[in-house]
């Protein structure tokens, strides 16, 4: 499961519940939508990579982005939804810093506390659904041959963690759908999403990775 990336941008974007905790920094960069959407509006471009698993985390993925010169750019919040329902789209921006990407002086002040509370976002969580995008980059109203950036959507999120800061946990199962073992076990992803060179990559998770962890 693997697909060629090498874009200029990677754009992670996920959706979030009104109920989440965002950290301050996130807080104070919620901005509400322009119209109501009930649904994430997908990234326009070509659909390049598509997968559903039973529980995967992107959290390798800070470390790759910076193993590969990528460093986040920006992060957005909206606030999206109807009074009666409300959620967040939270995108983070990586970019490649070898081909010049623009980061902002007041967002560059706070980049390393916005890296440190997207990364803990994504210790918190699991997802089980992904698609990625790939989309042309436009200089003057022009595509630029040979360069590209790609969003990540991240759909079907799991908590790791209860409101009250104990793990979320599971009974394993047989095939049977019979339980296994004397008490549940903490849920953990089955795959790591990982940056291979040019490719995006699932990597089965049966060991904790120091790593990954860090």
């Amino acid at each position: 499961m693997s697909q060629q990336v090498g874009p200029d941008q990677i754009v992670i974007q996920m959706k979030l519940q009104a109920k989440y905790p965002l950290s301050a920094s996130m807080r104070r960069a919620v901005k509400k939508a322009e119209a109501p959407k009930v649904a994430p509006t997908r990234p326009a471009g070509k659909l390049i990579l598509e997968e559903k698993v039973v529980s995967f985390s992107p959290l390798p993925l800070i470390a790759d982005f910076k193993k590969s010169g990528y460093r986040m750019i920006a992060l957005s919040v909206e606030e999206r939804g109807t009074r009666n329902s409300t959620h967040y789209m939270v995108r983070a921006t990586f970019g490649l810093m070898s081909e010049g990407a623009v980061v902002s002086a007041s967002f560059l002040a706070l980049r390393d506390v916005y890296e440190r509370d997207f990364t803990e976002l994504l210790k918190r969580s699991i997802w089980s659904q992904l698609q990625a995008f790939e989309n042309p980059v436009f200089e003057q109203g022009a595509v630029v041959e040979r360069r590209y950036w790609v969003s990540v959507v991240l759909e079907g999120r799991k908590a790791l963690w209860q409101p009250d800061g104990t793990l979320v946990t599971v009974w394993a199962k047989d095939a049977n759908d019979e339980r296994i073992g004397d008490a549940p076990l903490p849920l953990k992803p089955s795959y790591w999403l990982r940056l291979r060179g040019d490719y995006l990559e699932f990597e089965e998770a049966f060991q904790p990775k120091e790593s990954v962890a860090a």
